[in-house]
This record gives C-alpha cells, sequence and structure tokens, in this order.
C-alpha cells in the first residue's frame, strides 16, 4: 500500500510546471535592476505570472475553499522594487493564515528533505515554536551533540540566532539558520527562567536515531522511545519487535513524548504491524468532503506480524501530528492505552510540492495542507489532542533535569500487573 508522505506531517512530491524555472529567470533578471529599468507595477507583472502555478496549486489542493485572487491582491499590496520573489512567496503563503502551510526557498527546500533522512549538519536539538514568548522551546538536547557540549538544556528557549530575533519566524527558517557546514559556528541566545545566555556552537554532522530500545530480561518488558517518523523508522521499530520476539517479550512500552511526528507512511507501516487486517488505522477528508479510510493489510500466513501482549503509549504535550495517528489506532482498536499527558492536538497533514527547472533541479517548494485525518472512531483530535486513560505528570528540576519519570514507572506497573493477569488467565485455561 503506498501513500503520501506526510511531515511534523507530509511529502507529497509534484511538480509545478516547468514554465516556473523560465518565469524565475527572468524575475531575478528583472529585479536585478529594478531601479533602473522596472517599474514596481511591472515587478507586480512579473510576480503574478510566477506565482500562477503555486496559486493553482493552492487553489485545487488546499484541505479548505480559498479565494487565491483575494490572496495575490493583498500580497501586491506590500510588492515594492526590492522585494524578492521568495519574500513575496512568503507572503502570500502567509495570507492562508494557516501555521503549518509554508514557503520554503530553495536552500530551505534542501534543509527539509535533508532532515527526512535522519542526518544533517547542526546543534542538535528537538525543538518546537514557543507559544508563550515566540521563540523556540528546546524540546531535547542529543546527547553529546554539539548543543549539549555547549551547555543547552532541555527547555531552554531560543530567542535569537547569531543575534537576530528570531520571535517572528517559523521554526523552518529558525531551524535554517542554525544548521550550516561542519566546523561553522553559530551563536544561540537563550531565555532560561529570565536570564539570557549566549552560546557558541560549532555545528557538526547530527545523525539522529528516530528508534532507541532496551529490554528487561527479567520482567520480559520491551521499550521503544520514538523521537521522530523518520523514512526509515517503520522498518527499525519492525527489527526492534522481532527481536523482542525472540527474547520472549510480555509487554511493550511506546515511548512517544516529544514526538513531533513525521512520515505517515511510517506511522502507517508501525501500525499495519501490530493490527489485525481489517481494522482501521486512520482516515483523511479530502477538500471536497469525501473521507478515505486506510485498513490494516492481509497478512495471510505472516501471524507472527501481529503483536498479542499488553501496549503501553507514552504521551506528553509535544506528541504530535503522526505521533497521535499511531496513538489513535492503536487506543482506538483496543490494543493500546496511554500514560501521560494530554497531546499536541494536529489534526490535518500537509503535503510537500517542489518546483523544478527542465534539469530536475529543485527551485524552491510549497507545504499547504491538504488532509483533515481521523481516528478510527471517527474523531478528529485537531487543536483538541488525545487525552491519556492515566494522566501523569512530571516534574523538572531546576537545571531542567528530570527528577523521577513517573510515567514511566506507572506504565511499567500497569504492565506487569496485565501481565499477571494474562498468566492466570492461562493458567484456568
Amino acid at each position: 500500500m503506498k501513500l503520501f508522505k506526510f511531515v511534523k506531517q507530509s511529502k507529497m512530491v509534484a511538480i509545478i510546471f516547468v514554465m516556473a524555472f523560465f518565469i524565475s529567470n527572468v524575475g531575478q533578471t528583472y529585479t536585478s535592476y529594478a531601479s533602473e529599468t522596472i517599474s514596481n507595477y511591472d515587478i507586480q507583472t512579473i510576480y503574478k505570472l510566477r506565482a500562477e502555478p503555486f496559486l493553482n496549486v493552492i487553489k485545487t489542493q488546499y484541505y479548505k475553499p480559498v479565494d487565491t485572487s483575494v490572496m495575490l491582491e493583498e500580497t501586491m499590496k506590500e510588492v515594492k522594487q526590492d522585494t524578492s520573489f521568495d519574500q513575496f512567496m512568503k507572503i502570500l503563503v502567509s495570507k492562508l493564515n494557516d501555521k503549518y502551510s509554508e514557503y520554503f526557498t530553495k536552500e530551505e527546500m534542501k534543509s527539509f528533505s535533508t532532515a527526512l533522512s535522519g542526518k544533517f549538519y547542526g546543534i542538535g536539538v528537538e525543538v518546537s515554536k514557543d507559544k508563550k514568548t515566540g521563540g523556540i522551546l528546546v524540546n531535547r538536547v542529543f546527547e553529546k551533540s554539539p548543543a549539549e557540549t555547549a551547555g543547552l538544556r532541555n527547555n531552554d528557549v531560543i530567542i535569537k540566532v547569531n543575534g537576530y530575533d528570531i520571535s517572528t519566524l517559523s521554526l523552518t527558517d529558525v531551524t535554517t539558520r542554525m544548521k550550516g557546514e561542519k566546523g561553522t559556528e553559530v551563536e544561540i541566545t537563550v531565555l532560561r527562567d529570565d536570564d539570557e545566555i549566549k552560546y557558541t556552537v560549532v555545528r557538526d554532522e547530527i545523525n539522529v536515531e528516530s528508534v532507541k530500545s532496551d529490554f528487561n530480561k527479567k520482567t520480559k518488558i520491551g521499550y521503544l522511545h520514538i523521537s521522530s517518523f523518520s523514512d526509515n523508522t517503520d522498518e527499525v521499530f519492525d527489527e526492534k519487535i522481532s527481536e523482542f520476539e525472540k527474547k520472549g517479550m510480555k509487554g511493550l512500552i511506546i515511548d512517544l513524548r516529544n514526538n513531533g511526528g513525521g512520515t505517515v507512511d511510517s506511522s502507517y507501516n508501525m501500525a499495519n504491524r501490530i493490527l489485525k487486517a481489517g481494522k482501521k488505522i486512520y482516515g483523511f477528508e479530502y477538500k471536497n468532503g469525501t473521507r478515505k479510510d486506510f485498513l490494516a493489510e492481509d497478512k495471510s500466513g505472516e501471524i507472527d506480524k501481529i503483536v498479542n501482549i499488553p501496549i503501553y503509549i507514552l504521551l506528553n504535550r509535544y506528541s504530535a501530528s503522526a505521533s497521535e495517528l499511531f496513538t489513535g489506532a492503536l487506543v482506538d482498536n483496543k490494543v493500546a492505552k496511554t500514560v501521560g499527558e494530554k497531546s499536541f492536538g494536529k489534526g490535518v497533514a500537509q503535503s510537500i510540492f517542489e518546483s523544478r527547472d527542465i534539469f530536475n533541479n529543485i527551485i524552491s517548494g510549497l507545504k499547504i495542507t491538504t488532509f483533515k485525518y481521523y481516528l478510527p472512531n471517527g474523531e478528529s483530535i485537531n487543536e483538541v489532542g488525545i487525552t491519556p486513560q492515566y494522566k501523569v505528570k512530571n516534574s523538572l528540576s531546576e537545571e531542567g533535569v528530570l527528577k523521577e519519570d513517573k510515567q514511566l514507572k506507572k506504565a511499567e506497573n500497569l504492565l506487569l500487573k496485565d501481565i499477571k493477569n494474562n498468566s492466570k488467565k492461562k493458567k484456568k485455561k
């Protein structure tokens, strides 16, 4: 079953007309001599032509009805002679008033695509947008990363990159600024409590393992921490489950805390590894209001591909998108229970459209919301989230260090109880 790849969402690749290349070159030539040879009106005319392919994609693919002519008219009012086409497109897409839709420059598109592979040059932090300050919240500092070496901590709020106030920038813009060539330096200013602290971080290769595992030989409980749903996360997940089963696994904990999402393909394949054929995994609602349900596939002859043990999923407020899809699929089908805090609540998915030239080189990209998605029970968790069956909150020290993982401890105790009960039932039979 082939699905689009959705990232913190999706990556549906589409070529936005070859003509975009020619218009792009013309626009760059004229803009460089704008003050001498071209009027503001002519710049608007050129940009309008160049924007047509993007506007067509928005009009036909965006999940809500949208008047692109109004978007264009409002954008034109802000265009000046020194406005670049990339700036023009960012303004245009912002008119959707959709926090998940973005226009990517060539550099941003490259950075975005590289991040999906789980390998890039940066500082080594997992981040999300901080609603209170507009800055970037550090959810996790990777072990042995440049950020850890420099002194950054979990729950720091990044407010400046190289002295530039990033409070009005998108998450993608900020992460792009933090990435760069290996060995180069970037100055990161963080807000910790009420103090502003500057750190100089030396960029290095960041190879993020999306799945970390552990197995308790005594209790026979397997533990999987999934930091993101990258391109190969489902394959690693499958391998780890198989390893645990060979060791006699009796219970499983899947830790999705701070997991902001990733590709829908991975979340589908992971749920498909556990659920029986025919069980609903999730549903998509398209622009015209029609829905399509995605079911677990027939696994005839692969009984070992179905996990028949008690499962607990750990959630917190940063568990979003594909994390919520996966969790909802298992919980609604009554094969897993949840522990922790209410999840983020992202019930919409984005597709990526790549603009390429005649040589198939990427010029830019467009990420727009194309679907609403629903859990198997038909509920939408957008702006709502998933409330765990067992609510447990962890507390941090003043240094941002976890005092005690009460959520994990709760899941372990519940699993031990379930395993014990299952053992009693088997003896009675």
